[in-house]
């Protein structure tokens, strides 16, 4: 009987850890140094001239689709300055108000991949937007910079793209 629950006991704990390691649809195309899983069901939808589509997560008629954009550039200077042209340029168009940075932190993916995350809020056309950027130094000067754009209620999504963010990897 001993040897029937200690059985019962290693087949439940390597399931489980099997189910925990499931990998995820990685998107890791072979012209790109970068790897990383975007969140479960969004659809990639690529735009003329853009090296990486754009993650589109599918929502109800009528309302925001929050979006994953992925850019990779080599760019001279530091990505915090990256991100602050990126953050000057939203924040100059006219139709945002009550625009701020929320928050400026240090950010680290599962691979050990450090970088910076900047989060912004501002008001459009009567909902509150969080622009969250998460940007990381490749090789060679080249720039890895994921933008999320949500309504900053959207709980569900910020949790699902902080979990996408952190499987970020620089492929070998």
């Amino acid at each position: 009987m001993k040897t029937l629950w200690l059985i019962a006991i290693f087949t439940t704990v390597f399931s489980a850890n099997a189910v925990a390691q499931q990998k995820c649809k990685e998107y890791a195309p072979a012209a790109s140094i970068l790897a990383f899983c975007p969140p479960e069901g969004w659809d990639g939808n690529q735009d003329q001239g853009e090296k990486h589509p754009t993650f589109v997560k599918k929502v109800a008629d009528g309302e925001f689709p929050p979006s994953v954009m992925v850019k990779e550039e080599a760019l001279s200077g530091a990505a915090e300055l990256f991100v602050y042209g990126m953050l000057k340029g939203t924040f100059a168009q006219d139709k945002m108000t009550n625009k701020k940075v929320v928050d400026i932190s240090d950010f680290k993916t599962a691979s050990g991949l450090a970088g910076t995350k900047f989060v912004s809020e501002m008001d459009m056309d009567g909902h509150t937007m969080r622009y969250v950027f998460y940007v990381f130094e490749g090789p060679k000067n080249v720039k890895l910079t994921f933008i999320n754009i949500a309504t900053a209620e959207d709980k569900s999504t910020a949790v699902a793209f902080e979990a996408s963010m952190k499987s970020i990897r620089i492929k070998k």
